[in-house]
């Protein structure tokens, strides 16, 4: 079932920053917002409202339409500049906490995912390495013990983009490489997005998050998946711009995976 906190991987899987500072605005007065995005998934009708306080992110609401309707959304709250939790709701019942933990740099340093009403908890901890990559280990259990080492993940960066990440759980793994537009992404004014792209693009993030939203200064046109075995699969995308050279439609091309159908609104 989806998560509105999934919101995020609808923004693309990408990450393209590992610091929490947020990006200038186009406009210094009255910067670009994600208003409404609206999505056709695999059949699966899906809408999405954000609202703010100011360039802070509030709340994201979503409706998912296939076959039987869900509700939820997501409310956000920060300390200082940075998102510290956010409250995942569906149907009105708060399913989900998810908390977020940075270094003295504002760095992602660790992710704790709460069932509510279940002692479940899983905790994704990310190492930065000199090489510019960063290494992450998700582990589950319950709140006293997370001791099941459940997937491990490397990122690797180039000009601040997040171009590959290996995946590896048991024997089994995969790789998938992303390719970009130089355009701007819809979320790209929003405050503490860019910090925690990592756990956006982690296995258990993107999980949360509509693919529409993958990338987070730029927009992705191409993702290459190769799970080893059987051959590798690849998802192109096309887009057209507004004025402003922000995406105002997402779709994959017709020799691709999907469909998947993205349409942006925004503020103005």
């Amino acid at each position: 079932m989806k998560k509105i906190f999934q919101f995020f991987a609808i923004l693309f899987v990408a990450a393209s920053s590992l610091t929490s500072c947020t990006s200038d605005s186009t406009n210094a007065t009255s910067p670009v917002l994600l208003k409404k995005l609206q999505a056709n998934v695999m059949g699966a009708d899906e809408l999405y409202l954000f609202s703010y306080n100011g360039t802070k992110l509030n709340k994201v609401s979503y409706q998912i339409s296939m076959g039987s309707v869900t509700n939820g959304y997501s409310k956000f709250i920060y300390s200082g500049n940075q998102i510290s939790v956010v409250k995942d709701y569906e149907n009105n019942v708060n399913t989900y906490n998810t908390y977020f933990m940075y270094n003295a740099e504002g760095q992602l340093i660790e992710v704790s995912k709460v069932q509510s009403g279940v002692d479940h908890v899983e905790k994704t901890f990310f190492t930065y390495n000199a090489d510019n990559t960063v290494d992450s280990e998700d582990y589950t259990g319950t709140a006293d013990s997370q001791g099941y080492l459940t997937y491990t993940e490397k990122f690797y960066f180039e000009n601040n983009k997040l171009i590959r990440k290996d995946y590896s759980y048991g024997s089994g793994g995969s790789q998938i490489n992303y390719t970009y537009d130089t355009a701007n992404h819809p979320l790209k004014n929003v405050t503490g997005i860019d910090a925690i792209t990592l756990y956006v693009n982690s296995f258990e993030g993107s999980k949360s998050i509509a693919l529409g939203l993958k990338g987070m200064s730029n927009n992705i046109i191409k993702e290459v998946w190769n799970p080893g075995t059987p051959a590798s699969e690849e998802v192109n995308f096309e887009s057209t711009y507004n004025d402003e050279n922000y995406p105002v439609s997402l779709y994959t091309t017709p020799d691709s995976p999907g469909p998947y159908n993205y349409q942006y609104e925004y503020n103005q």
